[in-house]
């Protein structure tokens, strides 16, 4: 049913930048991206197969494109949403280091010049979200600010709290 409606144009022409007209559905983004690395899909082989398809042909190519046209504040309430699941589910961590990846490298079908999608700013604001780790205390958080750091590190590196 998923493939039908969603990656067949059964909907008669879904349009995924609808839904962030406003920062209403951005749980929604998160929760998509994660559905890569979420346990409870691994019984639903074909399921898991549709919903990572669909994110990497519509939902990230539209985060990608809202990045480039100046609303790169969609991208860092997704994070920041998909941070504070981090916190208690560490599939998030996984689905923030591969979303942050894509962030940093969308793919060959983007020229050099429009890599890295995010600007210098923006990568340390996302920094900045996940580092409220501490490094004593060796659990989600922390794994989730060396993820995002071993991701962004080389636009960071001028930051004095690195």
């Amino acid at each position: 049913m998923f493939r039908d409606l969603f990656l067949s144009g059964g909907l008669g022409g879904f349009d995924v930048t609808k839904l962030f007209g406003d920062d209403k559905y951005v749980w929604l983004a998160g929760v998509l991206l994660n559905a890569r690395h979420l346990p409870s899909l691994a019984n639903f082989v074909d399921m898991k197969k549709q919903l990572v398809i669909f994110c990497d042909t519509e939902l990230v190519p539209v985060l990608i494109n809202q990045a480039q046209n100046g609303n790169a504040a969609l991208v860092v309430s997704v994070v920041t949403y998909m941070a504070e699941k981090a916190k208690s589910y560490i599939d998030y961590v996984y689905s923030i280091e591969a979303f942050v990846k894509k962030m940093v490298d969308p793919g060959e079908d983007y020229p050099a010049d429009e890599k890295p999608v995010l600007k210098i700013d923006d990568f340390k604001c996302l920094f900045k979200l996940t580092n409220q780790a501490h490094i004593d205390d060796y659990n989600n958080k922390t794994l989730l600010f060396l993820a995002v750091l071993r991701v962004i590190a080389y636009y960071i590196i001028d930051e004095t709290e690195v």
